[in-house]
Formats: C-alpha cells, structure tokens, sequence
C-alpha cells in the first residue's frame, strides 16, 4: 500500500523536473540534470513488430507513433496490444556536462534490451523469438545504469521490449506497473538520490520491532493462556512482521513480485483481523454477528479490488482507513463502559490515524514533506508503529497489574494453606486409627475376591475342557458311522461265506465235486471283498487316528483339500450318528492347484469341524430355522458347502450353507467366549471362540458373512507362507 500511495509523490514530481529538458525536432537535449534528474517521458517513438535493424541510429523512424512509456503497462495500449516492439529517443547531452558521467534509473515491469547508437548495453529479462516467450524482470530502484553519452553529439537510444501477460498483474503496485520508467541522472546525483530516497533501514527497524514485540507478547501468552488477547495481538505482529519481512528486494522476477504483493495484501488484512480482535479481548467487547459481516464486506472489498484495474490502489486502501475508524468506535465504546486501558488505546489509535492522515497529505504535498520524503517516510512508520506500542504497553501493564493481584492472592493461598495443613494434620491422625481398621476388611475382601477368582478360572477350564470333549464325541461318532459301513460289508460276507461253507459239504457229501468248487470260487470271492473291506476299515482309523492323537503343535506342509474334506465327511457322519433322522446335502468346490501349507493339522482341523458342525446344526434348530422358510423353499433342500481358493498371499476356506443366516443383533457377539445361541446344556459357547484363537495363533483371519434368510458363510483365511 505504502509503494501505492509514494507513487501519488512521484506524479507531483514530475512538473517540477520536466524543465530539465528540452524538446527540439525530436532530439532531447540535456542542458542540465536537476536534482531529481530528468524524467524521459516524452520524445519516445514506438514501433509493433521485432527487427535488429530498428537498433541501427540512421533507421528512419519518422513514420512510428509518439509513445509515452511511463503509465501503467496495461494502458500502453500500442504495446499491450501488440505483446513486443521496439522504442526509440534521440538523445543530446550539452557541451557543458562534458565532465559529468550520465547514469540512468531504470523501473519496468516488462523485458527490455537497451541499445546506444546500435550497440547493446544493457538487458533486464528474457526476449525470445516466440511472441509468447517473454519473461519480464525489474531493475531494483538502487541500480543504476550507465548511459555513456558523449557532449554535443546526437545518440539514438532503442529499446528492445516485451511484455509478460501471462502473470497476475498488482492492481495496487502501481510504481511496479510502469511499462518503463527512465530517469537520467549525473553519477554522483543519482548516487546521492538512492542514498537519500532508501528508507530500507527505517523499514528493517519497524520489522525488528514488531518481532520482538511478537516474541514479547507470545511469551506473555505462554505464561497466562488465559489471556488470549495476548495471542491475537502476537499473530498480528508475526503478520505484519512477515509481510515486512517479504516487502524486502530480494527478486527481479516481475511475476514473483506480483504474487509477492498479493501475499503481502493477505497478511496485511489479516493482521488487522487479529488486531481488532485483540483490542476487542482487551476492551471486554462482546463479539456479534455484524463484526463477522463487517470483517466478511471488507474482505470483499479487498478481493474485488483486483477486478477493477484502474481504481484497485484507491479500492485497497479503503478497507483499512475502515478499519481504523472501526478500531477508534470500539476504543469510544470502551472509555464509554470505562475499561481499563480504555483511554489509552483510544489515544494510540486517533495518534496512528492523524499520522496516517499527515502521510497521505505529504505524499500530495499539501504540507511539506521534506527532502526526499523523509517526513512522509516518518510519518508512515508512526503511523503503523505507534498503536501496537501503545496496546505492547497497556498489555504489559496489564500484566504487571495481574502479577501483583496474583502475588496478593498467593499470599492469600499461604495462610490459607497453613490453616488446612493444621486441619490436616488432625485429620491424619484420626484417619492412621481408622486406616488399620480398613485394611483389614480391605484384606478379608482381597482374600475373598482371590478365592472367586480361583473358582472362576477353574470354572472356565472345566467348561474348555467340556467343549474339547465336545469336539472329541463329534469326531468318533463320525468316525464310528465312516467305519459302520464297512464293518457291514465284512459282515454280511461272512454271514454268506458261512452259509456257502454248508453247501459246499452238502455237495462235497454228494460227490459233486463241480457243484463244490463253483460254491469254493463263490467263497473266495467274498473272502476278497471282506478283505478289502477290512483294509478300507483299517484306513480309516490309521487316517483318523493320525487326525485325533494329541497336537504336538508342531505345523507341517499340509493339504487343506484333503483335511477339509475328511471333516466335512466326519461332521456329517457325526450328525447321523446322533440323529438318525437328519439329511443335508454338502458339496465341495476344492481349487486343484492349492500348495501345501504349513499348519497344525489337529488344530485346523477342530476349527473346520466346529464350524461345519454349526453349518449343519443350522438346519436343526428350529429356533433360528422358521417354519416360514421351510414351507415358501419347501423344493429347496439343505446344503452345506465347503470350497477353497488362493486368494492372494492367502488360502481361503469357505464353508456355506443356505440356512436362515444370523441376527444382526448377535453377528458381533459369536466369537465371543460362552456365548451361544443353542438351548441350555447342549454347548458351551467355546466353539467360534477357540477356532478364533487357533486361526490367529496361525497367522491368519476369520470372519462371517451372513443375511437372514438367505444364509452364511464363514470364511478362513491362512498364510500361505509362515
């Protein structure tokens, strides 16, 4: 805002220096340099268009348009429009500066090349050959350049130039909007006019300030979090010191600039967020709606600002001088209710609005503004630094105030603290008495509660116990109706070979020694079959028998095909045996190429049995099975089924059934320890719970998969690799 309004000073210079110079058949001629040195703001010729020969000083130029190239970039239409093109002065310097080294003061926001009678001298950005490919660059105002003009000869000074229009333009920078600004100097005028007109120190000592002031008060803040006015006003001052901090010369990017500035606006507004927040902390004000509608139109003024290129400085600055006369209306709101402190921030910020004020009036020099702008300068830093010191020092005050009141009450704290501590002390002595007397009861508890403990434990193991006994009665009573069928077979032959063995003695009586061996041959034959019954019968049990011993929990290469399919006939055979009466259907869907996987195969195999054993009991219990779906599905016959799949870095076992499914109010509950969904005495709840346990000692998952009426799935996966 600040380079915004020094541009207003530049505008009120430019009469006083333009007398500097004369114009004659388009030659300037230097006769002397002011002060302020010579601003070329006429005499320019322009040409559209990119030739190395418009370079040349005996190129005719009288055809190319008059052009002043010191406005706003965007309002020198010619080049605008055009995106390059070449300007063109003819310059002479008097006989008598023939001792004098002419510099000059760049300031542009655009990419140029400076020629002098046709030879380069100076280059600030990038010009290529595309219209397009232009990058532009600032000359930094301490700068200067050397124009070596020789007295009494006529030089053609040719500008080479572009614009960047590819970047978001600062509607409020507008000494950093120029499309070029050339100003002549003497050497050691223009030395003494960046020397003077640097007020780079003043700035490094109001952002010095207003850091220390931050740490300061963010300090105070740490000490009492209470206190947030301390806060708001220590964000307020780390903003502004940033925005300072960044305001700092430290690229020649035209474009980083820009959003330089556009930064700089942000943290300046929202410093004055937190500034009015503080203020409004300290005065006690109670915060409303319409400061949020207040701080919301400001905030528009500010964003709409850059959509109205002309008037974007005069539109930026609007929301601040807002501000302050909103910070002086909560002071006068203050002093009216009579908050401490009141007056004194009152009297702070009518200060920073009058230096304000006399800013503004030196910068159009209505009051006098001293050389170089020093008190414009002075008044400028007064006016941003005399309201945070004066908050620093009520706030410091405050602080102070709260630290004697504190002491006071510490003081306070201290009698009373020794007051208790001898009431303490004669409660202490009265509780030591009642202390033995506690302990004791707390002892007799503890004992009580170590013995329910005991029995508890003793409890769980007697009912782990009753469900592996469980586990072990399904599993031979599938295994004795897996060994029936073949004990049948050896039956039943032997019964037949007992019969021929008759015959064959009758006809051996006879002397039909034919008939005899015909009934021998017969005989023979189910010898065979009952031996190969009997090896059928004898394989079972190897098998089961190799499945039931005790797990040395020892896991070896296993095949999950193999074992699935064994207990899903065991669990069926199991149901059989103890209810002659029930039928299913179970198919399996087996995945051929399934590798062998390192498991215990006992324990695995007590999971897939306890989990097949509640697929089958589903379509038994009449509770969870209602009569509704057996008769609308009366086609429909039960069917468990029982596949495995690689799935990933995991071998996945599903056992399915097309049951009535599971609640959802129990779903999460059945893997819980003792819970059970069967009637009284007929489970211990330990099945899901222990098939949990061993899937996850195994590294792997289970979980379940179920809609009422429609059935479930449970679904085992293991690694495929220990």
């Amino acid at each position: 805002m600040r380079k915004a309004i020094l541009f207003l000073m530049t505008i009120f210079l430019i009469p006083l220096i333009c007398n500097a110079q004369r114009y004659s058949d388009q030659v300037v001629e230097i006769k002397g340099i002011p002060e302020f040195g010579i601003l070329l703001d006429q005499g320019w010729k322009f040409k559209a268009g990119d030739n190395p020969d418009w370079a040349l000083p005996d190129f005719p130029d009288d055809t190319w348009e008059m052009l002043d190239p010191t406005p706003d970039v965007r309002d020198v239409s010619p080049l605008w429009d055009a995106g390059r093109g070449w300007l063109r002065i003819k310059l002479k310097l008097d006989s008598a500066l023939a001792l004098q080294s002419i510099v000059m003061q760049v300031q542009q926001s655009t990419a140029t090349e400076f020629y002098l009678d046709g030879q380069l001298i100076h280059r600030a950005g990038h010009i290529g050959e595309d219209p397009a490919d232009v990058k532009a660059r600032r000359i930094f105002a301490d700068e200067l350049l050397n124009l070596p003009l020789r007295p009494g000869q006529v030089h053609t000074l040719a500008v080479r130039i572009g614009v960047q229009k590819n970047m978001p333009y600062a509607t409020w920078a507008a000494d950093f909007t120029t499309a070029l600004t050339v100003r002549v100097f003497d050497a050691y005028q223009g030395s003494l006019f960046v020397k003077n007109s640097d007020n780079s120190k003043l700035e490094m000592f109001n952002n010095g300030l207003f850091f220390i002031l931050f740490l300061l008060h963010f300090a105070l803040f740490l000490s009492n979090r209470s206190k947030k006015a301390n806060l708001y006003f220590s964000i307020f001052l780390f903003l502004y010191f940033f925005s300072g901090a960044i305001n700092s010369n430290w690229t020649d990017s035209v474009e980083v600039q820009y959003i330089r500035f556009y930064f700089i606006l942000l943290f300046f507004y929202s410093g004055y967020v937190f500034y009015y927040l503080a203020i409004q902390k300290i005065l006690e004000i109670k915060r409303t709606k319409y400061v949020f509608i207040f701080f919301g139109a400001i905030g528009l003024i500010v964003i709409g600002s850059q959509y109205f290129y002309q008037y974007g400085s005069l539109l930026v600055s609007i929301p601040f001088l807002l501000l302050t006369l909103e910070f002086l209306r909560i002071c006068l709101i203050g002093v009216k209710n009579r908050k401490r402190g009141a007056a004194l921030i009152l009297g702070g910020s009518t200060a920073s609005f009058v230096f304000y004020l006399l800013f503004i009036l030196a910068a159009a020099r209505i009051i006098p503004q001293g050389d170089y702008f020093f008190w414009g300068h002075i008044y400028y830093f007064l006016a941003f630094v005399v309201l945070p010191v004066t908050i620093s020092i009520y706030l410091a005050l405050e602080y102070s105030f709260l630290s004697k009141a504190l002491s006071r009450k510490l003081r306070e704290v201290k009698f009373l603290s020794e007051k208790n501590q001898r009431q303490a002390e004669e409660k202490r002595k009265l509780l030591e008495s009642q202390n033995e007397t506690l302990e004791q009861k707390v002892a007799e508890r503890t004992a009580a509660l170590n013995q329910s403990l005991e029995d508890l434990k003793s409890t769980q193991a007697q009912l782990i116990q009753s469900e592996k006994m469980a586990s072990l009665g399904e599993l031979t009573a599938g295994i004795a109706h897996e060994i029936q069928n073949p004990l049948n077979f050896v039956n039943n032959f032997s019964e037949v070979s007992s019969e021929l063995l008759d015959e064959m003695n009758q006809e051996l009586d006879k002397g039909d020694i034919d008939e005899a061996k015909f009934i021998a041959n017969d005989i023979k034959q189910n010898l065979e079959k009952i031996n190969h019954h009997g090896k059928r019968a004898d394989a079972i049990v190897k098998g089961m028998l190799e499945h039931s011993r005790t797990s040395s929990g020892e896991k070896v290469p296993t095949d999950i095909n193999a074992l699935a399919d064994e207990y899903l006939r065991l669990s069926y055979h199991g149901m059989r045996a103890k209810d002659k009466s029930f039928n299913a259907d179970f198919v399996t869907d087996f995945d051929p190429n399934l590798p062998k996987i390192n498991v215990v195969p006992q324990e695995i195999g007590r999971v897939l049995l306890n989990i097949i054993n509640n697929a089958f009991q589903a379509f038994t219990n009449s509770e969870f099975f209602p009569d509704s779906y057996r008769d609308h599905n009366s086609e429909l016959k039960p069917l468990v089924k029982v596949s495995t799949m690689k799935n990933g870095d995991n071998l996945e076992i599903r056992v399915s059934d097309n049951g009535p499914g599971i609640p959802d109010a129990i779903k999460d509950k059945i893997f819980q320890p003792f819970f059970t969904t069967k009637p009284t005495g007929q489970g211990t709840g330990l099945g899901l719970s222990l098939s949990y346990d061993i899937v996850k000692a195994h590294g792997g998952e289970i979980k379940v998969e179920s809609e009422e009426g429609k059935g479930t799935s449970f679904i085992i996966l293991l690694p495929t690799q220990s």
